[in-house]
């Protein structure tokens, strides 16, 4: 490059001597035609004209050189910058492309996209043609269009770096969390945004669930009423995904029948339906799951035929899958059935079957503490009730006193609602002689309500018990 130059150079200065050259020697005829007795002047001039010409071609060829390198020093540096520019911007494009994590440029201007990387398009469900052709208004991205256009006018007065969590609507409709990071760049002179979008769902449901789990197990600790607890963890479980119905049956003490005590999003039309489930082999999900003693999976509430007595009431509320999951203590003994709901058919993902393994360890510790909180109090029910007797038959003078205390303490410990003691005068008539009598009183604090009302089915609990002879329970 540097030799071309000096070429050009040199060439230029020879020219410029040549041309001068001829134009001397045609001043010199051009003299000798005009002026008489010319030979010394015309000797002096020329040497004059010669010396003038060497000289200046000389200093014109020194010019052109050093202003020719000059040039081919700027042309040398910014072809460089051009390749450094290009061989940048392809880097970049390729990093872009091929980048993990979702990318987009913005126009500052607008806030529409330019460009988007692939996994922006698998993020969003939208191609880049749709991104960048329609608006972020037809598209319905962002939930917080109006934070972000703010975002983005502080990023024009100071270009900097921001980042912030934010939710984004699928092309599904699926909502899912992103750390959205921002950058203000120039491309061709036009200001525009470049932005890095971090998928974190998975991270917020861990955290959502972690903090659900821990709020579950704190009501577990306080000894929270069973049925708050439980419905509680479905709400937790039906957050992790917009899609799934939760609910949780707990087994009768006959061990036969499954009995809803959480659902708080099923129709209560359905779980009115469907309330005390038979345990069998096609008993729905929830009943063959208990009979089985295993997991089942309906993925099609429509034809399976456990359904078969039950789809009748799943189908008018658009319940098209469930899965169900029987629910054990430590020592493998039925307590319930843990279930979601889908409305749509499928199988349940990696995700939603951890999920289910860990709704039902919570509901069986849930369960667990609080038969074992109940058989506590009845132990200790039962021990006052003990205690009390014996003091009653130490101090009780006469056969009404002791009765009387005795009906009592049946009454206010023992959480009945009434209790007597009666003689039977005549077992032919059926005739009872009253001796004590109690019966629950709500005004008095110190009396617990009973857990059951005893409630009259046909003959009366007197004529049963003295027709055969022996206690009655009803």
């Amino acid at each position: 490059m540097r030799n071309k130059l000096e070429q050009v150079a040199f060439r230029t200065s020879l020219l410029y001597w040549i041309v001068a050259a001829v134009a001397i020697l045609l001043s010199d005829r051009l003299l000798g035609l005009v002026v008489e007795h010319h030979a010394g002047f015309k000797r002096l001039e020329t040497y004059q004209d010669w010396a003038f010409v060497t000289v200046t071609a000389l200093l014109l060829w020194v010019a052109l050189r050093t202003q020719l390198r000059r040039w081919g020093r700027e042309v040398a540096a910014r072809k460089q910058a051009e390749l450094a520019v290009q061989a940048s911007e392809e880097k970049f494009s390729r990093a872009f492309r091929c980048s993990p994590i979702a990318m987009t440029i913005t126009s500052l201007a607008d806030n529409r996209f330019l460009e988007a990387n692939q996994a922006f398009e698998k993020l969003s469900g939208f191609s880049v043609d749709e991104l960048t052709h329609l608006t972020r208004d037809q598209l319905g991205l962002a939930l917080e269009s109006s934070s972000r256009l703010q975002q983005l006018e502080l990023l024009v007065d100071a270009p900097l770096q921001w980042e912030q969590e934010s939710p984004l609507r699928t092309r599904s409709g699926t909502i899912r969390h992103v750390l959205l990071a921002t950058e203000m760049i120039s491309l061709n002179g036009t200001g525009c945004a470049l932005t890095t979008a971090l998928d974190i769902t998975e991270r917020k449901r861990a955290e959502a669930l972690a903090s659900g789990n821990q709020q579950v197990l704190e009501m577990i600790a306080r000894g929270a009423p069973l049925a708050e607890t439980l419905e509680t963890l479905c709400r937790i479980i039906e957050a992790q995904s917009p899609e799934m119905l939760c609910s949780i049956l707990l087994l009768d003490e006959d061990g036969t029948r499954l009995r809803h005590v959480a659902a708080p999003s099923l129709p209560p039309e359905y779980l009115e339906a469907i309330d005390d489930t038979n345990i069998g082999p096609s008993g729905g999900s929830c009943g063959t799951a208990a009979y089985r003693r295993e997991r089942v999976l309906v993925a099609d509430i429509s034809s399976d035929p456990l359904w078969e007595d039950y789809r009748q009431f799943a189908q008018p509320h658009g319940l098209r899958a469930c899965w169900s999951t029987p629910i054990f203590d430590e020592q493998q003994h039925l307590h319930g059935t843990f279930a979601i709901y889908q409305r749509q058919t499928g199988l349940p993902e990696a995700g939603q079957e951890r999920l289910m393994e860990i709704a039902t360890h919570t509901a069986a510790i849930a369960v667990s503490r609080h038969r074992t909180g109940q058989a506590m109090q009845n132990a200790n029910r039962a021990l006052r009730m003990l205690i009390d007797c014996n003091e009653t038959l130490v101090r009780a003078t006469d056969e009404k006193t002791l009765l009387d205390h005795i009906c009592r303490i049946m009454v206010n410990q023992g959480g009945y609602q009434m209790a007597w003691v009666g003689y039977l005068n005549d077992p032919e008539a059926k005739s009872l002689r009253l001796l004590a009598r109690a019966q629950f009183d709500p005004t008095q604090a110190d009396q617990p309500h009973p857990d059951a009302v005893e409630t009259a089915r046909g003959n009366s609990p007197l004529e049963t018990a003295s027709g055969i002879n022996e206690q009655l329970i009803l």
